[in-house]
């Protein structure tokens, strides 16, 4: 029975008051697979509001899950080589008092579920070595991807990697596509896809909004290199040359914002296009369902849960083909995919939308992302998977 083991999950990425949405994917994860486990979060992060060695604990059930966070400063002597062994330190530090705390306050920890490598995977390893408790690993990091390359040349990651790979009982990619990367790498073991969960209950359909307007939805990173975002309103400029009316709406922020901002201008496409920066959650579900249909045109990704999120919005959506983007737009009924880059047949596919969006069933979409990426169904999926380690 999984309810009498304890599982702990060690995140590099968790919702903190500091940046809210930080790995929201994880913390969905814990809450669909809650209902079949005893499971708990320890998460350990710099923070800009201590000092020096101060350490802050937070330890209380968020969600109905266990949570523990520990924060230590962001700058501790000011000198910035120094500061940076002295933060690794006070990282592995607060998560050896953390799972300390936690098994004394529950009960042993059964099995470690390290959530994007490095350093969380790293006490895990040697936690392993020392006591025998078995770990697994989920990742998310498009750094495995050949287009990026990031993995090849993080010396660090490359040289410890294949070793905590190794030792894991299995690795959990958030997509197929994820796991041949990786495994194209020599990073060999079980791999046990669990794809991103979309909380339906949240991100849920208006059957009756519609728009005079035909309006269009980016929710992205503003890193240009990743989500060529300039792709899209070069494609846009020649819509609105065709006559055609159009709004566009994107939100997030990066180190591309100003610049993409500045060539919306250029373009002249002032009033049509419209930046909003990051926004909470309930704006971003509210933009969702009141969307015509959702754009992504990324050079490469791996499975974003905003595409996820706007089928449950009941909205179709226009993608590049990459990463495991594949494995979530199955058919035509709930999108289309064109090939990364391709600005010719974007502005062909943007214009079919325009036109056809009335022809989607938005009831059809957001069940389809509900039977497919929904708390119940990845639920049962990661409980499967945890229960092969204690066979």
């Amino acid at each position: 029975m999984l309810k009498n083991r304890h599982i702990l999950v060690l995140p590099k990425w968790y919702p903190n008051p500091e940046y809210e949405s930080a790995g929201i994917f994880v913390q969905r994860h814990i809450e669909s697979v809650l209902p079949h486990t005893n499971i708990s979060v320890l998460y350990v992060a710099a923070s800009t509001e201590l000092k020096g060695f101060s350490i802050r604990k937070e330890y209380k059930k968020e969600k109905g899950i266990d949570t523990l966070r520990f924060y230590y400063g962001r700058e501790i002597t000011g000198i910035s080589f120094l500061d940076r062994f002295l933060k690794l330190f006070l990282y592995f530090f607060c998560l050896k008092k953390g799972y300390s705390f936690l098994e004394k306050k529950k009960n042993k920890i059964d099995l470690i579920h390290v959530t994007v490598l490095l350093r969380t995977g790293i006490f895990a390893w040697i936690k392993n070595k020392f006591t025998g408790t078995p770990y697994i690993i989920t990742e998310h990091w498009t750094g495995y991807l050949p287009m990026t390359g990031h993995y090849k040349k993080n010396g660090l990651k490359k040289l410890l990697t294949p070793s905590i790979i190794k030792n894991a009982e299995l690795i959990s990619p958030a997509s197929d596509d994820l796991g041949k990367a990786m495994k194209t790498l020599g990073l060999n073991n079980e791999y046990f896809t669990v794809h991103n969960v979309v909380d339906t209950d949240f991100f849920k359909p208006d059957f009756n909004h519609k728009n005079t307007i035909p309006k269009i939805l980016t929710v992205a990173m503003l890193l240009d290199e990743h989500k060529n975002i300039s792709g899209i309103l070069r494609t846009l400029k020649k819509i609105k040359d065709e006559g055609i009316n159009f709004e566009y709406h994107i939100f997030g922020k990066g180190e591309d914002e100003k610049k993409l901002k500045n060539h919306s201008i250029e373009l002249g496409l002032k009033k049509n296009v419209f930046f909003h920066g990051l926004q909470p959650p309930d704006r971003i579900a509210k933009e969702m369902r009141n969307a015509d249909f959702f754009l992504l045109f990324s050079n490469y990704e791996n499975l974003p849960c905003v595409i996820i999120e706007a089928m449950a919005s009941g909205i179709p959506v226009l993608s590049s083909d990459v990463g495991g983007i594949s494995e979530m737009i199955q058919n035509k009924k709930v999108g289309e995919l064109i090939p990364a880059q391709d600005e010719k047949l974007l502005f062909e596919k943007i214009k079919h939308f325009i036109s056809h969006n009335s022809t989607y069933d938005k009831k059809y979409i957001s069940e389809f992302a509900k039977s497919n990426f929904g708390k119940e169904h990845i639920g049962l999926r990661i409980r499967k998977m945890y229960e092969s380690i204690f066979k």
